[in-house]
């Protein structure tokens, strides 16, 4: 038994070579298909494979480079690599956005001749260059005869290939693996399926056209609450200019009032908690509303009044903090009883 022969019963062995119908990525259905896949679990078959692809080359053959094809030419790859002390460099099957978004990942340079290495051709469409590494030859385990050698040809690569789907089907009928009815139905396959053309590669998704943000005085012009539409006029004026709100959680109103002043400039919103102020005098609210108007901001109280709509209003007028008194925006949550 030839070596060839050999590796063929083998692939068949491993199920590698199966019979059946299967959808192929040029979108034909095939009553053969071939899975390489499964040599990475066959360590010994692997580096058989990557020494038979190398010698079906020319002798006087030479490369700087080897690429394989993601993903399933990539351990058969790195075997030729490894063995012939050649560099290797990985094409990205898909280009992240993040990162380095490289094509190609390794270290090579412009000019460098490389072999791509794939496991399997039918329409020429994986090993065509993509990327600014250019390569003059190919190196494939199985041609399955359907057009890929004389598409790559038109894209100036030469194919080296060291099993056709012949050749597999010749040996596995003639070790009796599988029936003559099989046979002539891959064989009629083929005939009808001579060439595949290289499907046209799908256009990326248009990203959704981002939604125009609409300026602040087409929303002050739209605004019909007279609190909101002040908010928006304050971050319009021509001193002003600022969106910035400022959570002033301090303890106490000597710090708040400190803080209010400072900061005021540039903000057009202060948040604050009278609640929490250790040191709250009756004068606190008419001093943040003096430092208020001076430099022309709103006061936000976040007092979050939940109860019935007569104690809360009795809250926001009077007790202690005469909240009505200082605050432009007051807020209110619900609570649910059972």
């Amino acid at each position: 038994m030839s070596v060839m022969e050999s590796l063929i019963l083998e692939l068949h062995e491993i199920e590698a070579v199966r019979f059946g119908s299967f959808k192929l990525k040029s979108n034909i259905t095939s009553p053969v298909y071939i899975d390489l896949r499964l040599m990475v679990s066959f360590p010994r078959l692997l580096s058989r494979t990557a020494s038979f692809l190398w010698d079906f080359l020319p002798p006087a053959s030479s490369f700087d480079l080897v690429c394989g094809v993601p993903y399933t030419a990539l351990p058969i790859a790195t075997c030729i690599s490894l063995s012939r002390s050649i560099p290797m460099v990985m094409r990205r099957k898909e280009v992240k956005e993040h990162g380095t978004s490289k094509s190609i990942e390794g270290a090579f340079s412009p000019g460098l001749s490389c072999l791509v290495v794939e496991d399997l051709v039918t329409s020429g469409s994986s090993p065509l260059p993509r990327c600014a590494l250019p390569a003059s030859d190919a190196v494939v385990l199985i041609d399955r005869q359907q057009g890929g050698r004389e598409n790559l040809a038109a894209a100036g690569i030469r194919l080296h290939s060291v099993l056709t789907f012949t050749t597999i089907l010749d040996t596995l009928l003639r070790h009796g693996k599988v029936t003559n009815d099989i046979a002539a139905s891959v064989r009629a396959f083929l005939e009808e399926n001579r060439t595949v053309a290289v499907p046209a590669r799908a256009s990326l998704p248009v990203p959704p056209t981002a939604k125009a943000r609409t300026p602040y005085g087409e929303k002050a012009a739209l605004a019909k609450n007279p609190m909101g539409k002040r908010l928006l006029e304050l971050m319009l004026m021509e001193l002003k200019q600022t969106n910035l709100c400022l959570a002033a959680d301090v303890p106490t109103a000597a710090g708040l009032l400190s803080l209010a002043d400072k900061i005021g400039p540039e903000i057009c919103f202060l948040k604050t908690h009278v609640d929490i102020l250790s040191d709250f005098t009756p004068e606190f609210g008419l001093q943040l509303r003096a430092i208020a108007e001076k430099h022309n901001f709103l006061v936000f109280e976040d007092r979050k009044f939940a109860d019935i709509g007569n104690t809360v209003t009795m809250q926001y007028e009077g007790g202690i903090y005469h909240i009505l008194d200082w605050a432009d925006i007051v807020n209110a949550h619900i609570v649910s009883y059972c």
